[in-house]
């Protein structure tokens, strides 16, 4: 155990935090469009949100925490070859 490389912490850490938000954003995606359109309506008022809500939808905050997911699992995959190759003097 010698061998840990305190630098694939940051990586393994930002890893997990992705794959965790990415799934969150995916179960949640529905009541965080929500309210992302209430705070729209807010800041831009309502006839110029109603515009923009016609190019939103949740599908594609779903789209997001796919590839926010995809990201934290390719760095997990990255730091556990990386921690196997030094613990194995590679």
């Amino acid at each position: 155990m010698s061998d840990f490389e305190p630098s694939l912490l940051v990586p393994l850490v930002a890893g997990i935090v992705a794959l965790a938000g990415g799934l969150l954003l995916i179960r949640y995606r529905r009541s965080f469009f929500e309210e992302t359109v209430k705070v729209q309506r807010r800041l831009v008022g309502r006839p110029t949100s109603r515009a923009l809500e016609r190019l939103q939808s949740p599908f594609w905050i779903a789209v997001v925490g796919v590839g926010a997911s995809v990201m934290g699992i390719v760095l997990i995959a990255a730091c556990v070859v990386a921690f196997v190759r030094a613990s194995a003097g590679g």
